[in-house]
Formats: C-alpha cells, structure tokens, sequence
C-alpha cells in the first residue's frame, strides 16, 4: 500500500515528516481514460468521514503518531504504470496546462502531477538539502510569525521541525477547472526516496521536437521550440535542440538546392557550438560546391568570398586550404604572363593579364605593383550601361547609348562646350580660330596645324573639309542638306589650314551650322562588341614616352537593371554610371569613393506623334492625349520618387526652361479630365469613326522608360484612347523594331533650339521643308524664318512664338524636364566637374590604378 498524506491548506509547507507511502493517485486528475473513478470516489469518501480535518500537517513524530495517521484517510487505489502513459497532444505541449510526471520506484507507477518545484533536478536539490541543510534554512526561521527574534529553545524547536520536512517532496494535484474553491489546490507529500524519477513537461516538449526533426517537420520544431524557450530559455537540453533544428533545416535546403540559406544555418550553428558533429564536414561539402560553381563560371569575386566564410570559421580546413593555393597559383602564372606580354611590346595583353590576376586574387604577392604600372600605361575605362547602341536607329528610336557612341566615333568642327546662362557656348578641338567678317557674311576658318600628344584625333586640313561641305551643298550627293545649301554659299580654300565660308544670308549663330558628323574618325573606334560587352580604343594611341598617359579604352558593360548596375559600380566592376537615379543622389553623394556629378543641361521628357499617320493630324486627338495625362502626379510620384522637388519640373517646351528660347508665357498644359473626354469625341467626330483606333506607342528598352509608358497607356485608358506598348527590341541592330507606330516617349536635350527644333520635331536627322507638309502653311513660315533669322533678337522672338504655337496645335507633348546626374569613382580624373555629355573631354580623363582589395 502507498500512503497520501494531504494537506488542504494552500499557504502552509509541511513541518512535520510523514510515514507510510502514497495511496491516493494523484495521475487519476489528468489520466482520466486510466483510474477517473478511482480518484473521484475516494476524494469524495475523504470528504464525508472528516470534514473537519486539520489545517496544518501534524506536528508529532511519525512513529508517535501512527494512529493520526490512520485518520488521514488512507486510500488504496490502483496508479497506472509509466509504460501505460501516453504522450500529451501536441495542443496541450503547446497551450498547456502543463503537468509533470513523477515515477514511483514501485513498479513505474505514476502520479500525474503540477509542476513541481524546484526544477530541474529536483531529487539531487532534495539530497543536496539533506547533506547540506545550514545552507537552505529559510530567512525567516529565527523570528515568529510576528517578525519576533524566537528564543533558543523555541528556534532549535523550529529548525528541528523543518528539518523533518527535508526529505519530502510536495506535490500538487493538477486543478480542477469547475472547482473553484480554495481547497481545489490539493497539496500532498511524498518521501523522496520513494520517487524513482520525474518527468517532466518540459522533458515532453523537448521529446516531441525530438519527433518533429526526425520527420523533418522544421516549422513545428520551431514552434515547439519558441513555446519552450518562452517557458524557460534556460532548459536543459534546450540549446542542443536548437543546434538539431538549424542543422536539420541546413540539411532540408540543401535536398531541394538551396545551399546559400543552408551555409547561413550552419554558420549561425557554427557560432553557437563549433564542435557540432558532422559540422565541419558539412559545411567543407556545401562550401566547396560553392566555391567551385564560381570558379567555373569566373565569378572570383563571388568564389573568394564563400572562402573568406570557411576561412573565417575553420581556417586549416582542407577545403580552405585547396582553394587558396588554387587562387595563388592561378594569380601567380597570370602575372608571369603579363610580365611576358609586357617585355614582347604587347601592353595590352599583359593588362588584360594583370586584370585577370587581380579579379582572381587581389592578395596575390607584388600584384599591386605589377598591376599600377601596367595599368597606368594602358589605362582602362569601365562604364556601367542599361542597353547597348543600335545601328542604323532613327531619331525616334534613339537612345543615350546611341549619343554615347556617336560622341565618341564620330568627329564635329564644333560641340558643346559649357552653359553660358541661357546660352550654350561651342568650342573647337580642330580649329584655332573662327573669326566672322564682312558683318558676319564670311567666316575665316583656321585649322590647328598641329596635336597635341593626348589627342587622339589627327589633325585636320581644309581640302577634305571643304569637299564634305560641297557634297551637303549638292543637291546629287547622298549626304545633301538643305539648309546648310540654302545658307551657305561658297566655301574656299586660302591654305592647307586655312578656308573661307560665305554666307547668303548672316546667321545669328554659325557654329551650330557645323555641328554634324565629318566624313573623319572620332576619337575612338569600336573594336570589339559581345553579348553584354562594347568596346572602344583610342585612335591614335599616345606615345611610349609620355609622362602623363590618359584613357585607352573604354568598355561599357551592360547590367539588366539599373540596380544591378549600382552594385556593380560599388562592388568595383566598373568605375562610371552615366546616369543616376534622382532619388539615389543625395545619399550617394556622401560616399567617399565617388563623385557624382551634374550635367550642365536636364533631360526634358517628352511625347511625339508620327507625323505620317493621318489619324494623328486630328488637333482634337492630340489635345485629348495631352490633357488626359496628370504630369504632376506622375512626375512627383513615379520620376522623382523621393528626390528633391527642385530636380524636376512641368515644362511647355521639348527644350531646358534656362534656355534663351523657353517662353515662360506658355504655362505646362493643364490635366483636365473632363476636356480630355470631351476633345476624345471630337476626335471620334473627326475621324468619323465610333471608335478611336488603338495607338502604338515605342519608347527606350530600359525599365524606368517603360514604366513611364505604363503610366501613359494608365491615363489615356481613363478617357477611353487605347494605346499598345510595342515590345522593346532585342537584336543588335534593331532589325526586329516595330515600324508601325503613332506614338513614341523619349527624351531629349537640345543644346541650340533654333538650329535642333526643326529636326526634332520631324523626326529627320535634317530639316528638310518637305518634313513639314503635314503642318498648316503659317507654322511652316515660321520654321524657315526662324532659320533665316539674322540676330538673336528675331530668333528668340520667334522661338517663342513657335513656343505658343506647338502648345496651341499640340504638335509635340511636353511632359516634364529632370535634372541629370553621372557618379564616378574618385579615381578617375580630369572629369569636368559639370559635364555636357557623358564622355565630355574624354581625352584628358586618367583612370588611376585601382582594382577591388576584398
């Protein structure tokens, strides 16, 4: 028989040891399905015979008092064994109430119980207590309950009576949730000797993740595993299966693939306990695989850093080990080879050698060195792109890359050279003078005999210049211009160096008159174009003997994102963005490692119709696409985004709001909605049709433009004028472009309004008056006069005028003006701190040596 002995009184611990063993099955509470009835009948005898049982356990001797004992209500009833326990449902390991099990020495009986204190270990607490007891006394066993110091004998009488209470352990039965007297905490004591274990809740939760890891159930072992740690972080046991959990879900990414997220589980598990098994082999396995898949594929900045992650935790590791020799050797024979190409003449060999070394292993042993000399003679230029040029593109397919190219393989007599308030000013790399006379009827070229050793352009004389001109000025010549024949006419040889230009009529300006492509190199020349890849080298090289070398070669790297192309810029792949994001300005203006820079001239974004479709001529359809279009909002919400509002603006002109020829008269074209509906049925009337024929609009291939396009066809839709995206082109020299379309987004920045409008407008490379048959004849008279004007006065009058008449026709939609903005790497010098065009004196740049250390 096992004896209970059962206090009612929640507030008192026992003072007095018992006898006998435990008889009443405390399980009985929470094992419901083993002894219910057992339990239910006995509390309920036990009522009946003593409702009047003491308070406190008693405070005589066990052996004096066996007959009081006998008064507790023994009860005999049968305790289900441990073995016929069954697990908790994973609802009550979660959510509770939690319970412990505490397993009598007598045949594994168990007695469900609440959660016993102290724990964990409470036996060893227990037999600690007993060897050791001075040191558990309580703090209040030398004063009454009145807070009184006691007197000796009534002291020495209390320690006796808490000692006897050492070897027992107090349990409580599990509560009774329709009970809610204070008698529903049932508390009973227990010699400890008797207990042969207590398992408990804690142990259980910990058992059931066990389960979940071994089925690879990782969300519930973490559950289970969040709840635990809540209950107590400290756990026993608690820590290790955390450790299972992160190597078992390292192992689940790894079946489906997923090495990166794997390595970061193991890492973090390598950081909490290195010496976890099969740790170390793991990780070698998984960073090796890793390590390789980049080598093969020459991403060494991306194998190198999965080694500094092995280096870091296992620093002899034999996979560590492997590959950093494999990199040094590799390293080591590139610059042997660079060396070798150096000493045969063949500079350009032993920097693509060197390049290559420092790409593998920037550590490697005199590379910097190697690479600074080298690197200085031939020097290279990395500019990070969004899309490559296209042969052959019209005006109205032409992107930033195709002016990039073109500034660079191309030669003019003049080009932009700064912003003089309102007015752009030229200069001349060729010419040393220009001087006009007969009251600017005559121009007195005089060419510069000789270069200068960082030109990469030879010197130009007057008689291939002067056939060029002729051949514009004949009406038989593939390369006729109209209005340069109708201004100029005669041009005439005086020296090799020296030539005269006569005019029929005086030009306000002359030097946008010779702003086109000469029949001459550039200085560069393409010599290379791949998938992502074109590259440009310099015309002439500089000499050997220079003290001071310059760019060499440029190479525009194409990323298929603007956002992967800033990583690049920052992970040291390339050393120029052209252009900026205006929201990422001024937070990378503080980087240390670059500058960004700020063209002298914004974009000015804008809509143009194709003025060979007939059901663009309707003045009410244009009217209806421009005010259809919220400007402000998209400009404000989509282009600038979290930019400073002063870097964009609504403008009413396709060129800069600074310029001379911008009329502030003409306010940005209102959005009206209801104007918009109204004008699409005047175009439906116009047209004579019920429905409006679907647009299709062409714009730049890169994400931002199409997004903007996005937003077009969005606001024209509301007013029900259907306008189609056109896919952007694939191939290199767009032969796949779509040419049937009405509408195309591009942008655009003029640098001589008077002299670039007209071509702007026709979508010709030249004004040519036959272009402008399709507008009424009065607007086409103030075009030619505008190219006759004889002084900046009448120009800008009628460029004003001409300002008031494209907004009253809505021959061209005006959206929006941006500033722009370039970022380069501080090791590139000479750039002119406010650019006119991306390669703006190209020449004088110097890249110095410098390649990514990590």
């Amino acid at each position: 028989m096992i004896a209970f002995i059962k206090s009612n009184r929640l507030n008192v611990a026992p003072t007095t040891p018992f006898s006998g063993a435990l008889a009443i099955s405390l399980a009985a509470v929470l094992c419901l399905a083993v002894v219910p009835a057992a339990w239910g009948q006995a509390a309920a005898r036990q009522a009946q015979q003593d409702p009047q049982q003491p308070q406190d356990p008693p405070q005589q001797d066990a052996a004096e008092n066996a007959d009081g004992q006998q008064a507790e209500q023994e009860e005999e009833v049968q305790l289900p064994k441990l073995e016929e326990m069954q697990p908790l449902s994973l609802a009550r390991l979660m959510k509770g109430p939690p319970e412990d099990w505490v397993v009598l020495i007598r045949n594994d009986e168990v007695v469900v119980v609440q959660p016993v204190r102290p724990r964990p270990n409470t036996l060893e607490f227990i037999e600690q207590r007993i060897r050791n007891p001075a040191k558990y006394e309580p703090a209040d066993i030398g004063v009454d309950e009145a807070g009184r110091p006691l007197g000796p004998r009534a002291l020495a009488q209390k320690k006796r009576e808490w000692r006897r209470t050492l070897p027992y352990l107090e349990l409580h039965l599990p509560f009774n949730e329709k009970d809610k007297t204070e008698a529903a905490d049932q508390k009973y004591y227990i010699e400890y000797k008797k207990v042969k274990q207590i398992i408990y809740f804690e142990d259980m939760q910990l058992a059931q993740i066990d389960r979940f890891l071994d089925a690879k159930k990782i969300s519930e072992a973490y559950e289970m595993i969040v709840v635990l740690r809540k209950r107590d972080p400290k756990w026993p046991g608690l820590a290790f299966r955390e450790f299972r959990l992160l190597f078992a879900e390292a192992e689940l990414y790894l079946d489906k693939g997923r090495n990166e997220f794997a390595l970061v589980n193991l890492e973090q598990l390598h950081d909490r306990n290195p010496d976890y098994p099969e740790l170390s082999r793991t990780m070698g396995e998984v960073f090796d695989e890793e390590i390789s898949s980049a080598y093969e594929n020459e991403d060494f900045r991306r194998a190198r850093h999965f080694l500094a992650r092995i280096k870091k935790r296992y620093p002899e590791h034999d996979v560590a080990r492997k590959w950093t020799e494999k990199f040094e050797s590799q390293a080591a024979s590139l610059m042997e080879q660079a060396e070798a190409a150096e000493a045969g003449g063949d500079i350009k060999q032993a920097v693509a050698h060197v390049e290559q070394a420092a790409r593998v292993w920037p550590s490697a042993k005199g590379l910097s060195r190697l690479h600074s000399r080298l690197a200085n003679r031939h020097q290279i230029l990395r500019v990070g792109v969004l899309f490559q040029p296209k042969e052959g593109a019209g005006p109205e397919a032409s992107t930033v890359a195709d002016l990039r190219r073109t500034s660079l393989i191309h030669t003019r007599l003049f080009e932009p050279d700064n912003l003089d308030g309102a007015i752009v000013r030229y200069r001349s790399r060729f010419l040393s003078q220009w001087e006009p006379s007969s009251l600017g009827r005559r121009i007195n070229f005089q060419l510069r005999p000789h270069r200068q050793p960082w030109e990469s352009q030879d010197v130009l004389i007057a008689v291939p210049l002067i056939q060029q001109f002729g051949a514009k000025m004949d009406t038989r010549s593939d390369t006729y211009d109209e209005r340069f024949s109708d201004r100029v006419a005669t041009v005439s040889l005086r020296t090799p160096f020296e030539f005269n230009v006569t005019f029929d009529s005086v030009p306000f300006r002359a030097e946008p008159l010779f702003t086109f492509p000469l029949a001459a190199d550039g200085s560069f020349k393409s010599t290379g174009k791949e998938e992502n890849r074109v590259t440009y080298e310099r015309a002439i090289p500089e000499p050997d003997d220079e003290r001071q070398f310059h760019v060499a070669q440029i190479d525009e790297l194409q990323y298929p994102s603007y956002e992967k192309a800033m990583q690049g810029l920052l992970r040291g792949e390339v050393q120029m963005l052209p252009h900026l994001k205006l929201s990422d300005v001024a937070k990378i203006s503080e980087h240390p490692s670059f500058f960004v820079l700020k063209y002298q001239l914004p974009v000015t974004h804008v809509v143009q119709f194709n003025p060979e479709k007939k059901s663009l001529r309707s003045k009410a359809l244009r009217r209806a696409l421009a005010s259809s279009l919220n400007r402000e909002q998209m400009l404000t919400e989509h282009v600038l985004q979290n930019a400073l509002p002063e870097q964009g603006r609504l403008t009413s002109a396709p060129y800069p709001r600074s310029s001379y020829a911008y009329n502030e008269r003409v306010p940005p074209h209102r959005y009206d909605i209801e104007l918009a509906l109204a004008l699409t049925l005047a175009a439906k009337k116009d047209l004579g049709s019920k429905q409006l024929p679907t647009l299709k609009l062409r714009c730049a291939p890169d994400q931002a433009s199409r997004d903007v396009a996005e937003l077009l066809i969005k606001n024209w839709a509301r007013v029900g004028i259907n306008v189609e995206l056109l896919p952007a082109s694939t191939s290199e020299d767009g032969s796949d472009e779509e040419k049937d379309w009405d509408l195309v987004y591009r942008t655009v920045t003029m640098h001589e309004p008077a002299v670039e409008l007209w071509p702007m407008l026709t979508l010709k490379p030249t004004a040519e008056l036959e272009d402008l048959r399709h507008l009424p004849n009065w607007l086409r008279d103030k075009f030619v006069s505008l190219d006759r004007a004889a002084n900046w006065t009448r120009a800008e009058q009628l460029l004003h005028e001409l300002q008031e008449s494209l907004a009253a026709e809505m021959l061209v939609i005006p959206l929006w003006e941006v500033d722009d903005y370039m970022i380069v790497r501080k090791t590139i010098r000479n750039v002119p701190e406010a650019p006119m065009s991306t390669y703006d004196k190209i020449e004088q740049w110097v890249v110095q040596p410098w390649y990514p250390r990590d």
